[in-house]
C-alpha cells in the first residue's frame, strides 16, 4: 500500500505487506491508528501519532522527518532474530506522552536514531524495550529510559549531554557527549564514556559497575551498589567513587580532590591525584602494583 501526497496526510488504519507513506508536509496517525506490514517506510516533514497510535512491521521499519517526530509507539518485531528500526530527523525526536513504550524491538533487532536537535526531553525521555539501539544527536541532549535490559552500541551527543535511566542490566560500548553523562540502572557494564562535563553513574542494591574506560570534562561520581571495576578512570576535577562490595581501578587520573570507599577490597594500581585523596577500605586496601 503507498500512499503519496505533496500535502499531509491524515491517516487512521493501514494493514498491507509492503506500507509506504509519503508526505510533503505533516503526516498525522490518528488516536490509536495502526500501520502494520512486514515493512514500513514513513516520510514526510514532520510526523505526529495521537494517543494509542502504533506502527508495527515484522522486519524493517523507517521514518524519515525534515523536521519534529511525535511518538507514540514503533515496533518491529523481527525475523528470526534480525530486523531494523531506523528513526532520521532534521529536528527532534519525543515521545507523545500517552504512556506506551515509544519504541519496542525484538531481539537482535538493530535500531539506529539520529536527531539534529534532541532525541527526548526533560520529564518525557523517549523509552525503549528491546533491540541494540545507536543514536546520535547533533545539536540536543539524549534522555532515553530502558523498561528492560538495554543493549547499547553507541550513544553521541556532539553537543549537549546524555542521560539513561535502565530499570534492569545496562551493557554499552560508547557513549559519548559534549556535556555531561548520566546513567543509573541496576547494572552496568560496558566500554567508554567520555564526557566534556561531568559523569554521574549508579548502579542500584548489589549491581555490579564494570566499564573498560570513564574520562570527564569535569567532575567524576561513581557508585556501585556492587563490585566496581575500570581500567581508566580520569576527571579533571573532582572524582569520588564508592562501591558496595570490591573495587578495582587499573588506572587513576584525578585533577582535584579524590573519594574512594569500598565494602570489599580497594585496589588501585595507579593513581595521580593534584588535590588530596581520602581513601577508606572497609577490608583490604592495595595500592600500587
Amino acid at each position: 500500500a503507498s500512499i503519496v501526497a505533496g500535502g499531509g496526510v491524515d491517516i487512521g488504519d493501514v494493514q498491507a505487506a509492503s506500507v509506504l507513506l509519503d508526505a510533503g508536509e505533516v503526516l498525522q496517525l490518528r488516536a490509536g491508528g495502526k500501520v502494520s506490514g512486514d515493512s514500513i517506510v514513513a516520510r514526510a516533514n514532520s510526523l505526529g501519532m495521537g494517543n494509542g497510535a502504533h506502527m508495527q512491521a515484522a522486519s524493517a521499519l523507517s521514518v524519515d522527518t525534515q523536521g519534529d517526530m511525535t511518538l507514540g509507539q514503533l515496533q518491529v518485531t523481527g525475523i528470526n532474530g534480525a530486523g531494523t528500526l531506523a528513526l532520521t530527523s532534521g529536528g527532534g525526536i519525543v515521545g507523545n506522552g500517552d504512556g506506551q513504550v515509544n519504541l519496542v524491538s525484538g531481539n537482535g533487532v538493530q535500531v539506529a536514531i539520529d536527531a539534529q536537535t534532541g532525541i527526548g526531553q526533560a520529564g518525557d525521555r523517549l523509552t525503549f524495550d528491546g533491540g541494540v539501539v545507536n543514536a546520535s544527536t547533533q545539536a540536543g541532549d539524549v534522555q532515553l529510559s530502558f523498561v528492560s535490559s538495554a543493549q547499547i552500541g553507541a550513544i553521541e551527543a556532539h553537543a549537549g549531554g546524555i542521560d539513561l535511566i535502565g530499570s534492569a542490566d545496562v551493557s554499552f560500548d560508547r557513549l559519548q557527549a559534549a556535556g555531561d553523562v548520566r546513567v543509573d540502572a541496576a547494572s552496568l557494564q560496558g566500554g567508554d564514556i567520555n564526557a566534556g562535563g561531568n559523569v554521574n553513574a549508579n548502579t542500584r542494591t548489589s549491581g555490579a559497575m564494570d566499564v573498560y574506560s570513564v574520562v570527564a570534562g569535569a567532575g567524576m561520581q561513581l557508585a556501585a551498589g556492587g563490585a566496581l571495576s575500570a581500567n581508566l578512570l580520569q576527571s579533571n576535577s573532582g572524582m569520588t567513587l564508592s562501591s558496595g562490595d570490591t573495587l578495582d581501578v587499573q588506572q587513576l587520573i584525578s585533577g582535584d580532590r579524590l573519594d574512594v570507599e569500598a565494602v570489599g577490597t580497594l585496589s588501585i594500581a595507579e593513581a595521580t591525584v593534584t588535590g588530596d585523596a581520602s581513601i577508606n577500605g572497609e577490608s583490604e586496601v592495595v595500592l600500587g602494583q
